[in-house]
């Protein structure tokens, strides 16, 4: 076999001394160390006799454009809040945002190598051993990032239901904390499974180097290992997704308002949607190149979904305030044609900047002013039995007029 010859498809015998390797370290993956590389590897899909070419390339490429867009769009638009809005604070649950959503993007250009390099969206048959070498190697990184991708959101998410409950319900605190530690552990037993899981470790990232041992490399079962990380990816989701629903059970606040926070976490259900069908989805076909690409729909549906519901609710208000702009802007559309038709004569006038400056402020009006102040203040105020949310809008704090009224009389800034 001539080094510098052009390397053979997945399912021929080799044609160079690397082929030669790779076909061994292949064997070895499949527990046949004994059969004879030079036969090459037969224990993948073969292409059928009436087979037409076909790709999926292009299209997976466009789809990783996509979620890269859709990662971007509700990242940047939280952090812009932040910055521009001196009432909302830059929070530790922010920085885990930016780092879920680097390693997300990361995911995202793995995944194109994948397609480039590995000959990923092409059917196995069509795919060389040297192709192969680096759709397994890229295929390890990917592993490795879409798990620390989904636990940094989780974190994110935590991070901001902590700051909420900050200094108000304490049970609330100590469950977020230890919900932490437990993403804190998976995300270092993913880093460690993923990346070291053979010994020596060369072998667990590359099969040319698994075959060039003298004796075959001893590894964990990858996929059972794979099994265990979807497993325990599905619980926290689980978990994470039913928490907040029973917290804002016991919250007080607008009925549109406590309908619009469900419904983004109705977008974290169909994340932990996306963890399951990827799980359920791991073992398509022997065909790994071609199957491999409806794995990836679930992992990005996953992560997109899961990067919305950690930004969402933090653009609640931005959210809230744009939809009163868009009613009010029609509303005085409706006033301004009606006025041309002589109706403004029977409406009272109503006070504004321009009226007499003698003319009396009413109580709700202070209270209007005041709350329209801080529209992303979050905390959470206990009274009785619930639990009063402070990242509420104008029409939520009008609800609370006479508690607003009285903190602001005396001086006092409501706690965080």
């Amino acid at each position: 076999m001539a080094a510098n010859s052009t390397s053979a498809f997945v399912g021929n015998p080799p044609n160079t001394e690397r082929d030669y390797y790779i076909v061994r370290g292949m064997d070895r993956t499949y527990g046949a160390s004994s059969a004879d590389p030079a036969d090459g590897f037969t224990y993948l899909a073969a292409a059928p006799s009436d087979y037409v070419h076909e790709t999926k390339s292009v299209q997976v490429i466009i789809g990783l454009v996509i979620m890269m867009v859709t990662i971007l769009i509700p990242t940047v638009a939280r952090l812009v809040l932040r910055a521009s809005n001196p009432a909302m604070e830059f929070g530790s649950d922010d920085w885990a945002i930016i780092l879920a959503a680097s390693v997300a993007l990361l995911y995202s250009i793995v995944h194109i190598l994948i397609i480039v390099q590995g000959g990923g969206g092409y059917h196995i048959w069509e795919v060389t051993y040297e192709q192969y070498n680096s759709f397994v190697y890229w295929a390890n990184v990917a592993t490795m990032l879409y798990y620390v991708a989904v636990s940094l959101i989780k974190v994110s998410i935590t991070l901001f239901l902590r700051r909420i409950a900050h200094q108000a319900f304490l049970p609330w605190r100590i469950a977020c904390d230890i919900f932490l530690a437990s993403l804190a552990l998976y995300v270092v037993y993913v880093m460690l499974s993923t990346s070291i899981y053979c010994k020596p470790v060369q072998a667990g990232w590359s099969l040319e180097l698994s075959g060039q041992l003298e004796q075959p490399a001893k590894c964990i079962d990858e996929y059972r290992n794979a099994e265990a990380l979807s497993i325990v990816h599905l619980i926290q989701g689980t978990i994470l997704l039913c928490s907040p629903l029973i917290m804002l059970w016991k919250v007080r606040m607008s009925r549109s308002k406590k309908i619009r926070l469900y419904s983004f976490w109705i977008v974290g259900g169909l994340a932990v949607l996306g963890a399951l069908l990827d799980f359920l989805l791991q073992n398509v076909s022997s065909d790994y190149t071609w199957s491999y690409t409806s794995i990836i729909t679930w992992a990005a549906i996953d992560i997109c979904f899961g990067m919305l519901t950690a930004s969402l609710p933090v653009l609640d208000a931005f959210i809230e305030d744009v939809w009163r702009s868009t009613r009010r802007k029609i509303s005085t559309g409706r006033h301004s044609r009606g006025d041309v038709h002589g109706d403004s004569q029977s409406n009272p006038p109503v006070a504004g900047p321009w009226t007499d400056k003698h003319a009396p402020i009413s109580q709700e009006n202070v209270v209007a002013t005041c709350a329209h102040r801080s529209e992303s203040q979050e905390h959470f105020v206990q009274a009785e039995d619930t639990i009063e949310m402070g990242n509420m809008s104008a029409q939520d704090n009008e609800v609370r007029s006479s508690m607003v009224y009285t903190t602001e009389s005396s001086g006092k800034t409501p706690s965080r």
